[in-house]
């Protein structure tokens, strides 16, 4: 039980760091913008920087060979979201890169940000409740 409890503790930590830069840089793209390009470009860098970590962590540490020890029916679904991973680093590597060649601020730019924004929101809430879904589900019938 203590592993059940360390693990889910120990995702739910490194989920709440990076959903706190994700909410800095969503912040920084309401209206009125003050930041420039090269500014954004330096917060998107970062947020880069943490959600590689954030992934590194989930695949180094086989976050989810808990999920599948527990439930391995779930083997489609797990390497679906650890492709997603994939998906996600390239999409804000696009996105970077469009940031460096940027001179102004451009609408269009800011939204594919948040567009991509809710697609990490909308992965990050589905680990969270693949994971609920396995351990909080025991834990709360005492298996």
């Amino acid at each position: 039980m203590q592993t059940k409890l360390s693990f889910t503790d120990a995702l739910r930590q490194t989920h709440n760091a990076l959903l706190g830069h994700l909410h800095f840089l969503d912040l920084s793209l309401r209206p009125p913008i003050t930041n420039s390009p090269p500014e954004l470009r330096v917060r998107l860098e970062k947020v880069r920087t943490h959600l590689l970590d954030h992934f590194r962590f989930e695949e180094d540490g086989g976050y989810m060979e808990p999920v599948l020890k527990e439930e391995p029916r779930l083997d489609a679904e797990v390497k679906n979201l650890l492709d997603e991973h994939i998906q996600l680093a390239r999409g804000l590597d696009a996105i970077v890169e469009e940031f460096r060649e940027a001179e102004a601020l451009q609408e269009l730019l800011c939204e594919k940000v948040r567009d991509w924004l809710k697609l990490v929101h909308r992965h990050e809430a589905h680990e969270n409740r693949l994971v609920q879904e396995v351990f909080l589900t025991d834990q709360a019938t005492g298996d």
